[in-house]
């Protein structure tokens, strides 16, 4: 029977394989003990920190783009969206709130359509724009500017087009693999997005306004945590599926 392969043996390794994957980790710590022989031990833990910042800056950044991206949206970036993309509110005198942003909510694939704004940032930082991933992301993101016109045909064109495509894209067999890891991307946020009106309500059915600091502090670590459920998701996944296996040793550029 094959035997596993070994857990990273030291704290360095483990974290160093986060990034890298535990061939690709093991090898470049190998090199880097191997140097530190003769170069010494600050040396080494110079070298260290600069391979894993040289290997691994783009996930933070790409998290923080996302979360000041999403944070944007959920204020006054949805407005100047619509705004951007020529949609205008039509709303009849006396009434503060069109009656279309009351069918937002029970569009097909609604929640999903709202995640994918989220996500493009994110996955345009961590893998770049060559990147297969990142052109279906903006492809469907591309799909989703009707949502902005919040009319009742707008949205529903947005779910249905999106949906179609989404499906088409799982027949692929080139594009399977990017539209498995672009729903897992999308499930965590659009399950929170869908439960984030019953944080609101209950923060607000405790006494609390809507721009109380507790509201928005809750409302600050909601978001970053279904953010960073969803980056670890799509990172994981693109490791497994979409990622190139190293097809040589070499490790220090």
């Amino acid at each position: 029977m094959p035997k596993s392969p070994p857990a990273a043996a030291t704290p360095t390794e483990w974290l160093l394989a986060r990034i890298a994957g535990p061939t690709r980790a093991a090898a470049i710590l190998g090199d880097l003990l191997e140097l530190s022989a003769t170069r010494g031990r600050l040396w080494f833990w110079i070298a260290y920190v600069h391979t894993l910042v040289s290997l691994g800056w783009r996930a933070p950044v790409a998290f923080l783009c996302a979360y000041f991206f999403s944070s944007w949206v959920a204020t006054a970036g949805f407005s100047t969206l619509r705004h951007l993309f020529g949609f205008r509110f039509r709303s009849s005198p006396g009434h503060v709130f069109h009656p279309a942003l009351h069918a937002i909510w029970h569009v097909p694939m609604g929640d999903s359509l709202i995640a994918l704004w989220f996500i493009l940032p994110f996955v345009l930082v961590r893998f770049g724009v060559r990147d297969r991933l990142t052109w279906l992301t903006c492809a469907l993101f591309l799909l989703t500017i009707p949502f902005f016109s919040l009319s009742a045909a707008g949205v529903n064109f947005a779910g249905v087009v999106t949906a179609a495509t989404v499906l088409a894209a799982l027949c692929l067999r080139g594009w399977r693999r990017p539209m498995i890891v672009l729903v897992a991307t999308v499930g965590p946020i659009a399950v929170a997005i869908f439960f984030s009106a019953k944080v609101w309500y209950l923060f607000l059915s405790r006494g609390y306004g809507y721009a109380s600091p507790q509201l928005q502090r809750a409302m600050t670590l909601y978001r970053a945590l279904e953010l960073s459920i969803a980056a670890i998701v799509c990172s994981s996944l693109y490791r497994r599926l979409l990622q190139m296996k190293p097809t040589d040793r070499s490790t220090i550029a």
